[in-house]
């Protein structure tokens, strides 16, 4: 994802991006992956 500060058009367009197409609630759900690589970690730890 972005590292970096938010300053021009392009970093708000690609964050607005990442945002509205990764970041789901689904996320924080047990056993919820992104593929083989990138697993939830367990919210109850």
């Amino acid at each position: 994802m972005f590292g970096d500060l938010i300053t021009e058009d392009w970093d708000r367009r690609t964050n607005a991006i990442y945002l509205r197409v990764f970041i789901k609630p689904e996320l924080l759900q047990p056993g919820f992956n992104l593929g083989s690589r990138f697993k939830s970690p367990d919210p109850s730890h």
